[in-house]
């Protein structure tokens, strides 16, 4: 096996930026991940010509209805046709404040709502915590990753979602327990 080869990471998830998390045929948007996976697996050359495949099936980032309120986030929660709204928000955020800020205030937000989101199965952890050794001070790698990840799941979420957010652990310990 050879080593891992990020080069065309980037690039690929540039390519990406304008894909909503859902696919023509209703299935989840994997390509980040499945990029990722061919990275890390020494076969960054393949990365193109699957992408390449993959694109037909990918439908465009949602447009935004309504403006998400850092107070008012709650009644967003568990609405799917407001993922436009949380790509916004999200994308916002990521932009304002480092990343590390906003994972900790949206991890315990969002956490209780992933298993429902998930229709009662434990969350994937590569849904949730970025593979090691990935440059991920990336602002495209984490706003594509927020995008994908957050907005989905934060659309759709049970409202009862944002009451369950008293844990007292930290966000980034929730994380790897997840």
């Amino acid at each position: 096996m050879t080593g891992a080869d990020y080069s065309p990471l980037d690039e690929a998830l540039e390519q990406l930026a304008f894909a909503g998390p859902e696919l023509k045929n209703t299935n989840s948007n994997h390509a980040p991940m499945a990029i990722e996976a061919l990275c890390t697996l020494g076969r960054g050359r393949a990365v193109q010509p699957w992408l390449e495949r993959y694109r037909d099936g990918l439908l465009p980032r949602p447009p935004r209805s309504q403006r998400i309120g850092r107070t008012e986030w709650a009644t967003a929660l568990g609405q799917p046709r407001r993922v436009g709204d949380w790509f916004e928000l999200f994308g916002n955020e990521l932009s304002e404040e480092p990343w590390r800020a906003v994972l900790e205030r949206w991890v315990p937000r969002l956490a209780p709502g992933i298993v429902d989101a998930r229709r009662g199965k434990a969350p994937r952890r590569e849904l949730l915590r970025p593979r090691y050794g990935i440059p991920l001070s990336c602002l495209r790698q984490l706003t594509l990753r927020a995008h994908s990840i957050s907005a989905s799941f934060a659309a759709r979420s049970s409202a009862s979602s944002a009451s369950m957010n008293s844990s007292s652990a930290s966000p980034l310990i929730t994380l790897s327990i997840l």
